[in-house]
């Protein structure tokens, strides 16, 4: 079979998906905006979208994004139009990946399409980021969710035609024996290091955790912050308004490869995701992979488990999350325990080996369901 994925970043979240497939004798073509030009994985071609960055006005919120959107996908229509003319796939699995997959169901009519409804996004563009993802919902002929939260970022009318699937984490990757020391600077080793993922926060949450990690640096003078955004989403003009003694010791990263976000995470005392929104995928379990410290308000999947392979982060107060961290930092030692707990877990649930045969048989059965005349073929 001829599978066609489209994603933002190459190899990026289907990246172990793209290598099994190719494993199991199809032929698969990854078309990426996104990727370090040396990456590559065995037996899967790579086509660059080379996409340029325009100014879409000065619109805001949902116009903006919508602008943005239908720009990108344009621009990714013409090397993709060149593609089909050559390689007509039977199957195309996308991401909303900034638009570029946006115009594939057009292109490719006859294909069978399987979109994930996951994305990055800043809270105050969700609501244009769930218009344009009911409308790829309503493209795919199937449609696949790693969290809950995602399903519910959609209209009740059409949740039922998503299917929840376990996740997959590339173990192999995000593996702690192969982590080097994580140089915030990226020159000089820090005495004590948070790592803060940033995501997906509204900006009233921004705004907190940013008045958090501040509070904490001021009362360790020697401990160093990343704060990981998504893409083209880190504001740094608030940071001018700190003391240098405190500046120079916070850092914020828009988007890290995975290998280095590997070795923030093994490299960090604690790795804290205050955003209470989202699902166990992909930041939490990617930073368990590692074995990090994670600090985090509970999700509703049970995987999470505080003092066994994690830390609970109140949400009542300020004042009392300031006060769990500094407890979390100055008993770091004592915590070894739930670091390699938290990285057992992972392998046990969520490796690629476990997960990725399921998943694929699940892609080829709503395929031959599709083929079959069926409507209900992966709902």
């Amino acid at each position: 079979m001829r599978i066609l994925i489209i994603n933002s970043n190459f190899p990026g979240r289907l990246g172990a998906l793209a290598h099994y497939l190719t494993a199991s004798g199809h032929e698969v073509l990854f078309a990426a905006r996104y990727g370090r030009r040396e990456a590559s994985l065995p037996g899967v071609q790579r086509l660059v979208l080379k996409i340029r960055d325009v100014a879409v006005g000065e619109e805001r919120g949902m116009v903006q994004l919508w602008k943005r959107t239908l720009h990108v996908g344009e621009q990714a229509l013409a090397p993709l139009r060149l593609l089909a003319r050559e390689f007509r796939p039977d199957m195309v699995l996308s991401t909303h990946a900034e638009g570029i997959a946006f115009f594939a169901r057009a292109l490719l009519p006859e294909a069978f399409h399987v979109f994930y409804p996951v994305a990055d996004v800043p809270w105050a563009e969700a609501g244009a980021m769930r218009d344009m993802r009911s409308l790829r919902v309503l493209q795919g002929d199937c449609c696949i969710a790693f969290t809950r939260a995602d399903v519910r970022s959609l209209p009740d009318v059409l949740q039922s035609r998503i299917r929840l699937a376990t996740p997959w984490v590339e173990t192999g990757l995000l593996d702690p024996a192969q982590a080097k020391v994580f140089l915030p600077d990226g020159r000089t080793a820090a005495p004590e290091l948070i790592s803060v993922d940033m995501k997906g926060l509204d900006a009233t949450g921004i705004r907190a955790v940013r008045r958090l990690v501040v509070d904490l640096l001021t009362l360790r003078p020697r401990c160093h912050a990343v704060l990981e955004y998504g893409q083209n989403h880190a504001g740094t003009l608030w940071l001018r308004r700190l003391p240098e003694e405190v500046r120079s010791r916070l850092h914020a990263a828009e988007f890290l490869p995975a290998a280095a976000r590997r070795d923030l995470f093994c490299t960090s005392a604690l790795h804290l995701c205050p955003n209470e929104r989202d699902g166990l995928f992909p930041g939490r379990l990617e930073a368990m992979s590692c074995g990090a410290l994670l600090m985090s308000p509970l999700t509703e999947e049970a995987f999470l488990k505080p003092g066994i392979n994690m830390l609970p982060l109140p949400q009542d107060s300020r004042r009392k999350q300031l006060a769990a961290v500094l407890h979390a930092l100055d008993h770091a030692h004592s915590h070894a325990p739930l670091r390699t707990r938290a990285r057992q877990d992972v392998l046990t649930v969520y490796a690629p080996e476990l997960v990725l045969p399921a998943h694929t048989a699940m892609l080829m059965e709503a395929y031959a369901a599709h083929r079959a005349g069926k409507t209900s073929s992966c709902g």
